[in-house]
This record gives C-alpha cells, sequence and structure tokens, in this order.
C-alpha cells in the first residue's frame, strides 16, 4: 500500500467512526387522507424532505376514501411514500395507526388538504424539536375570495383560526389543532387521541386537555400550513352542527373539564335565564340568518348564534330526559 493510499484508508476510518457516533434522527410525515388529491402536497413535501440532514418516511392511511384511491397509492409508489387504505374507521383511530407505524423519532401530522406555504417548512420544524415536544405551527387561508359557495368557511377560517403565534400562544390548549402538528415518539406513546369520539369534531381540544393534565406544554410556532379544502357552506353547517353535538356530548359526559368559549357563552345565558331566547330569536328569523350564512358576505355573529341555538337546544332535550 503506496503513502497516499494508507493515508486514504485512515480518513476514511476516521469519518466512518466519527459519523457511526452521531445519532441521526428520523422524521415520521403522518398523513390521514379522506377524498383527496395528494399530488400537490406530495409534490411540495418531497421538493422539502430531499433537503432534510434527517432520515424520514411519509405513511399515509385513507379513512375509507370513495375517490383518488388509484392516484394517490400511485403517486405515494413513485415517491417511495407509504399509502394504506381501509374501511372508514374515524379521524382519532386513524392518526393513532399511523403513530402505531411509524419508526422516527418525531411525528409531523399533516391533513390531507394541507399545502406548505414556506419553503422551509420541515426545517423550521425539525429546528424546534429543542424547544418543546408538541409544536404547532398554525393555519392560514388563500387570500383570493373563493366565491359565495364557501363564503360562511372562508371567512370564519380566516378570523377565527388564522392566528399568528403570539396570538396562539396566550391560550395554547385552546388553540391547538390537529391538522398541522410535531410530537414526540416518547409524548404520543403516552397520550393517544381518544378513540371514542368518531363523528367530527372536539377530538383536538379533548387530546389538548390530556396534554395539559399530562403535563406537557405546547409550543406555537409560525409555521402555518395553507387550508386547500374549503368546505361549501352547506357542508360547514352539517359539519358545525355535529360538532356543536360531539360538544355537548364531551360536556355532558363530563370528559370536559373546561368549557369552551362556546359553552361559556350558554352558560351565562343559562344563568341569567336567557337561554329561551336564543332558542326564540333563531327559530324567529332562521330564514334570515341562514340566508345570509348563505350570502357572500356572512355575517360571524349569525353564525354564533346558529351555534347557541343548537346548543341551547340539546341542553333542553338533555334536561327532559333527566342529563345535566
Amino acid at each position: 500500500m503506496n503513502h497516499f493510499a494508507r493515508i486514504a484508508a485512515i480518513v476514511s476510518i476516521w469519518v466512518f467512526v466519527i459519523f457511526a457516533q452521531i445519532d441521526i434522527l428520523k422524521l415520521s410525515v403522518l398523513i390521514p387522507v379522506y377524498n383527496w388529491n395528494l399530488q400537490r402536497l406530495f409534490n411540495e413535501l418531497n421538493e422539502q424532505l430531499v433537503e432534510l440532514d434527517w432520515d424520514w418516511e411519509v405513511l399515509c392511511l385513507d379513512d375509507g376514501s370513495a375517490e383518488y384511491t388509484t392516484e394517490n397509492k400511485s403517486l405515494a409508489r413513485n415517491l417511495g411514500f407509504e399509502f394504506h387504505y381501509r374501511e372508514n374507521r374515524g379521524r382519532s383511530v386513524t392518526r393513532n395507526e399511523l403513530a402505531e407505524w411509524a419508526s422516527g423519532d418525531w411525528f409531523l401530522f399533516l391533513d390531507c388538504d394541507s399545502g406548505l406555504v414556506k419553503g422551509n417548512f420541515l426545517k423550521k420544524y425539525i429546528e424546534s424539536t429543542n424547544r418543546a415536544e408538541v409544536v404547532y405551527g398554525g393555519t392560514v387561508y388563500q387570500a383570493d375570495f373563493p366565491g359565495r359557495d364557501f363564503a360562511l368557511h372562508w371567512n370564519y377560517g380566516k378570523k377565527k383560526e388564522a392566528l399568528d403565534s403570539g396570538v396562539r400562544n396566550k391560550d395554547p390548549f385552546r388553540s391547538f389543532k390537529t391538522n398541522n402538528f410535531l410530537v414526540s415518539r416518547e409524548v404520543f406513546s403516552r397520550f393517544k387521541l381518544d378513540e371514542s369520539i368518531r363523528t367530527y369534531g372536539y377530538e383536538d381540544l379533548m387530546w389538548a386537555e390530556v396534554l395539559k393534565v399530562g403535563g406537557v406544554s405546547i409550543l406555537h410556532i409560525d409555521n402555518p400550513v395553507l387550508h386547500r379544502g374549503l368546505n361549501s357552506t352547506e357542508k360547514f353547517l352539517r359539519n358545525t352542527s355535529e360538532a356543536v353535538v360531539n360538544l355537548w356530548k364531551l360536556h355532558d359526559s363530563g370528559k370536559l373539564h373546561s368549557p369552551t368559549p362556546l359553552l361559556k357563552c350558554f352558560f351565562k345565558l343559562r344563568k341569567l335565564r336567557l337561554e329561551w331566547l336564543v332558542r326564540w330569536l333563531f327559530v324567529a328569523f332562521h330564514k334570515v340568518i341562514l340566508g345570509n350564512l348563505r350570502s357572500s358576505s356572512p355575517w360571524l355573529p349569525f353564525f354564533a348564534l346558529f351555534k347557541l341555538s343548537l346548543l341551547s337546544q340539546l341542553a333542553k332535550k338533555a334536561s327532559a330526559f333527566g342529563s345535566k
């Protein structure tokens, strides 16, 4: 072996020793899927994943979709992502199953209708791993008016959900959503999502409460995803109704330890004996209220009245049957 070959061999051995001692972490990107074409999200993820110093994997679980399953499976295979399909079992079950399959040290949960608005989205999350065990990046909505059919969801999202981290960190557990968050494997192994919540709404709030009781903090940062999947007003009203029913069930069962702003408002009205007035106003003016909510310029106080009226009806029915 000549002199240069001997030097090269020594350098190679030292490089191997140095890198063998580096514990390379792994990121698992976990995507629950339901009736959504994943091409744009896959392409955005792929552009950023190849730049990471970490190992990574992308796991998708389709929760009983009727659309795009063949296309999504093919897209995933071409990019080296995993794609699984099974019958519908609910949002919490899907996320828990994805976590069970994941092999990463950190889990990044993304809703399938998300868009990556920052070129350093993944790197920014990785940089936050030394600051907290649960990190929420936030949500933004498109700037352009989406049209009358989607105006209610768009208006509500921009004013109530698209909040910067400074606002969200003032009430970190209440502001948490499951559409875009990073969590360590260790934390998620101890605190799974509540699989008894099978219908739409408030599973994120319940998980945040579990974390709070368990002494796990949530850090909010400005690393949002674009919410691409705007619902039509009719679907948004149906989803909201389902969520309010879920909220009352969680309260009535004693699972919900701290009331939401909607519940607080309702209980104040009940204390003032004005609960009946909410129901009367909605019944008397429901055509005007629903007409406005279906318009191009929905008024959010009408939307609040819609939810309060439904909550009041549920409470009245529960009282009739001897519940809380």
